[in-house]
Formats: structure tokens, C-alpha cells, sequence
């Protein structure tokens, strides 16, 4: 089967002198995604849903004046139309991209195909062989893996919770899942997920809930919903109290080959922990955390920093790998970022207390003033939402974990203009990932200009050139397979910025950790700062913790 008779041939094209307004008005006539930027039949590049949301909408471009050209993705790959499907998909593998476009011995688009088409086209003839065999046939169209993900995810509070339908559960959640808030006194694995499904339905004869949010993003599903039932039944040592009740819960759930392995969770239904039923345990603990932003964030005050926090105070924030701990780890962060932005600004959106535990939504805004990870001051207003919780501990809080918009702050900063050096910066960047995971090392001779500094979490100083290479070395001894996997690549002016997920085994020595023979996928964000072409500065922020949780080295 070649790819001239499977790729779709109805294009839509636009030119690249073409206004976006244009090429949002294909979009709704077509009710599709993308458009492929041509001329004189030869494709030039994408303009995706996506560019007109981050690159448009998000930096206030005029769209009857910006061009397409200006905002297109230029990074596409192009297939002959003579490949059959498996040499196409070889050619693919690895790359971190959906829509392929077809063209003929000379250049010439001749037609599109996405990886969803060459599942289709396998489930289909799957669906052919079941017939064949009298089974079943498959699904129609399969989803993508965050799709199936996402689905799974669903599955388990439509049939689980609101039908009350346990047996389903064995297909989206395994034997041995870990959950790690789990209500006392029920056991751990998909078996506990059951009976806590079964004593809510019996608490709440007419339960039900509604998702209101399913996001999808790697192997993980964040899930909001709100719940509404009346409380006839005993849960969890409370009597019935027949008073009708709403309440909200977020789950974040990790799956491996569709089913459900690792569970975070947090509702505010009273009854759910035990001293969750005590208000004024309650209103303290949020006043505790009040006082953290307004004192000590807002006002830059920390004579009573200690009584806020603990001692042994953890940060958990991706975008700070190296927080460091207690107090003084707290003061060293807040002055960075005041430096950074003198007027800085939290406003609390949203706060809920449960148990230990505050959750709390947040704004930030300040003027950019002074250097943020080797960008200079700018001058620009910069405003970030971002969501904490919060576990206090004898009236202070003692660990903390915050997801906040690093990339919008870096949007708002100028980061994703698009100038062409950026879009060559963004293509070495790609190349250098692509390039290391195949082990061709001498690519680093090419990217990295020799005075290049490497700014990586774990290690006090900068690394220069040469150690930096031989750190890069050294991850693909420690880790068999290792490979960068792009979610999302933004450049301007000299910075690229690189979402990635980081996936390996530990095969080798690492940090003097002895080989477990695990498998990791942890989350990154780096910056790298280019100059004529060429690498010279790199901020690297993995999911440290994550990778030593994955490992088994500490406990999840």
C-alpha cells in the first residue's frame, strides 16, 4: 500500500503573502485544523489551529495584517508519494509530529496523511481480519494515546462511579495501582478504588459526576469534575446527615499501556478526611497560607518566615528543581524574582482548605526590571496564573507543590516573536536532540559554540563547553534508549524554548546511583540562548524528584 493511494488529495492551501484572516476563514469553511502553505504547487509550511492561538491571539497580532508566513510552522515533513506505508512510517518514527504532507518526484504537494489516518487504516484492516475470524471487530477509528488516555480516564468515573458498573474498572485501571490519597482504611490497588466507589454509592443513592474539565497530556489526565448527591448513607465513620450536597474534586492520573497505575487526588467533601469536618482547623490553615502571599511574597517581609514554614520546608515546582529547603530557601526565591520584577503581585483567585491540605489558585503580575535566567530586563507587564497545594503541619506548612505558566511568562517576555533567526535557532535545537538520540555525538562540534555555558540543576557552577558535552555523554551511558521527546518548541530573537519529555532506562551508573533497570518519563523545560548560529548558554529544569520517585530511589 503506497502512499499515493492512501494520502487525503483534498488539500486546502494558502498562499504565504496571505493574510491569517484568510487562512482562519478556510479553517471554519473546512472544519479543519490545518492549512498547508504553498506556492507555485510546492509546500512551504502549516498554519495549525494551535500557531493561530499562540502566536496570534496570544501576542495581539492583527489578523487581516499579519501574513501567513510570518506565524507558519516551517519545520514539516514531506514524503515521497511512491513510499509504501512502512517505509513512510519508518521514516517517521520517533518524530514528534502528526501531519505528514505528500509530494511527487518534483516538489509538488500531491496530498497530506496524519498518523490518526495510518491508525484508521490498521484498525480497519484489523476490523477486516476479526470479521474474517467472527470476532469482534475493533473500534473504528482508534484515538490517539493521549486520546485513549483521556478516554480510559472517563470510562472510570461514567461506568465506575455513576453506574456503578465495578466490572468495567478491570479494563482501565490496573491490579496494583497506587493511589496516593486514598481514604484510610481501604486497600491500595484497583480494589480499593472499587469499595470506595461502592461506600460513596451507598452514601449517596443519586450520586452523580459531572467532568467539567479532561485534559490529556502525555501519559497523564488531569481531571476536574463536581459531584452532587444526598447524603443518606453512612461514609467513612459520619452518620447520614439527608442534606443534599455539591461538591469538587481534581484527579490526576497516570496511565501505562491504557490503564490507570498511579493516582493523585483532592476533594473538598467535607466527610472525606477526618479533619476535614473542623472549620476552624480550617480557617487557620488557609489563614497560614493568606499570610505566606500577602507577607511574605507581596510585601517582602521575613522576620516571620519561620513561622510559616517549617524547617524542613519542601518546594516541589518544576520550573525551581534545586529549591533547596526550609526558610531560607523560601527568602532566596521570592528575592530572585523580585529583583526580577520589583512589583510583583499575587492576587489568591480561589483557596479551599481540605484536611492538611490548602489549594489555592492564584495571579501574579509584575514589571519585568531586572535579568530572569540570562533575559534581560525588557520592561514588559507579565501576568501568570498558577494553582499550589499547600500540606501544613503543627499550624505551618511543610511541603508545597506549584504548577505555574513558565512558558506564557516567556511568551509575555517577548520569547515567541518570530524572527527568521529564531526559526533557524528552533531548528538547530530540534536537530541537536534528534541528532544525540541517534548517538551521533559529533553534532555537538556543529551546535555549541566552544564557549558555551550549561546551567544544569545538581551542579553548583556553570559547566563549560567541554563538560557539558561529556555530561551529555555520560546520560546516554547511564540511561539505555534515552531520547528527547519534543511537546512544544517556541523561539525568538536568540532563546528557544523546549517543552520535552525525557525517557530512558537506567542502565548505568547516575550521580553515583548504582543501575536499577527501571524505566523513567520525566518532564523538562529548557532554554537555550543562541549567537550566530550557534548554542551558547542552556538552562536545563528536569523533573528531578520525578526521575528519583521513577527510579525507586525515594519513595513516591
Amino acid at each position: 500500500m503506497g502512499l499515493r493511494s492512501i494520502a487525503r488529495k483534498e488539500v486546502v492551501r494558502v498562499r504565504p503573502e496571505a493574510p491569517i484572516a484568510e487562512a482562519c476563514r478556510l479553517m471554519e469553511e473546512n472544519n479543519i485544523g490545518c492549512v498547508v502553505v504553498s506556492d507555485n504547487g510546492k509546500p512551504l509550511g502549516l498554519v495549525t489551529d494551535r500557531d493561530l492561538t499562540l502566536r496570534v491571539l496570544r501576542q495581539g497580532m492583527d489578523p487581516k495584517k499579519t501574513k501567513v508566513e510570518q506565524v507558519m510552522t516551517r519545520e514539516v515533513l514531506t514524503l515521497n508519494e511512491d513510499m509504501g506505508l512502512l517505509e513512510a512510517l519508518e521514516a517517521v518514527r520517533g518524530k514528534p509530529i502528526r501531519r505528514f504532507l505528500v509530494v511527487n518526484d518534483k516538489g509538488e504537494l500531491s496530498g497530506i496523511f496524519t498518523l490518526d489516518d495510518v491508525m484508521y487504516l490498521i484498525g480497519r484492516e484489523m476490523a477486516d481480519v476479526a470479521s474474517i475470524m467472527e470476532l469482534e471487530a475493533p473500534p473504528e477509528r482508534p484515538a490517539s494515546l493521549e486520546g485513549r488516555n483521556q478516554a480510559a480516564a472517563r470510562r472510570i468515573i461514567e461506568e465506575g462511579l455513576n453506574k456503578g458498573n465495578l466490572a468495567a474498572l478491570d479494563e482501565v485501571i490496573a491490579e496494583q495501582l497506587v493511589d496516593h490519597d486514598l481514604p484510610p482504611g481501604l486497600p491500595q490497588g484497583r480494589e480499593g478504588v472499587k469499595q470506595l466507589f461502592t461506600q460513596m454509592r451507598r452514601a449517596f443513592p443519586d450520586l452523580r459526576a459531572t467532568i467539567e474539565d479532561a485534559i490529556a497530556a502525555g501519559d497523564r489526565v488531569v481531571l476536574h469534575q463536581t459531584l452532587q448527591g444526598t447524603h443518606k448513607g453512612e461514609l467513612f465513620g459520619r452518620p447520614p446527615t439527608g442534606k443534599r450536597i455539591a461538591f469538587r474534586e481534581m484527579h490526576v492520573i497516570r496511565f501505562e499501556n491504557g490503564k490507570a497505575v498511579e493516582h493523585w487526588g483532592i476533594t473538598d467533601l467535607p466527610e472525606r478526611l477526618g479533619t476535614a469536618g473542623d472549620p476552624a482547623q480550617a480557617e487557620r490553615n488557609q489563614a497560614v497560607v493568606r499570610r505566606y502571599f500577602e507577607e511574605v511574597w507581596n510585601q517582602g517581609r521575613f522576620d516571620g518566615l519561620r513561622e510559616i514554614v517549617t524547617a524542613d520546608y519542601v518546594n516541589h515546582d518544576p520550573a525551581v528543581p534545586d529549591a533547596g529547603r526550609g526558610p531560607e530557601s523560601v527568602r532566596a526565591l521570592v528575592e530572585y524574582y523580585q529583583k526580577a520584577f520589583p512589583d510583583t503581585r499575587f492576587t489568591i483567585e480561589e483557596m479551599h482548605a481540605v484536611g492538611d491540605r490548602v489549594v489555592t489558585r492564584w495571579k501574579a503580575q509584575g514589571t519585568h526590571k531586572g535579568e530572569l535566567m540570562g533575559i534581560p530586563p525588557t520592561g514588559k507587564k507579565v501576568v501568570v496564573t498558577g494553582l499550589t497545594i499547600d500540606r501544613l503541619e503543627g499550624g505551618r506548612v511543610k511541603e508545597g507543590w506549584t504548577h505555574w505558566d513558565t512558558l506564557g511568562m516567556l511568551q509575555q517576555l517577548g520569547v515567541l516573536s518570530s524572527p527568521e533567526a529564531a526559526g533557524r535557532n528552533k531548528a538547530a535545537l530540534r536537530r541537536l536532540y534528534e541528532a544525540l538520540d541517534r548517538r551521533e555525538f559529533r553534532v555537538m562540534d556543529e551546535i555549541l559554540a566552544k564557549n558555551c555555558v550549561a546551567h544544569i540543576p545538581g551542579f553548583p557552577d556553570p559547566m563549560d563547553c567541554a563538560t557539558f558535552k561529556q555530561f551529555i555523554r555520560g546520560l546516554y551511558n547511564a540511561f539505555g534508549n534515552y531520547e528527547h521527546v519534543i511537546e512544544d518548541l517556541f523561539a525568538a530573537d536568540d532563546r528557544v524554548v523546549a517543552r520535552l519529555i525525557l525517557r530512558g532506562t537506567h542502565e548505568g551508573e547516575f550521580k553515583g546511583i548504582a543501575p536499577t533497570h527501571k524505566s523513567f518519563a520525566i518532564n523538562s523545560t529548557v532554554i537555550a540562548r543562541f549567537a550566530d548560529g550557534r548554542l551558547v548558554e542552556y538552562w536545563g529544569s528536569p523533573d528531578l524528584l520525578g526521575l528519583m520517585q521513577q527510579l525507586g530511589v525515594i519513595e513516591g
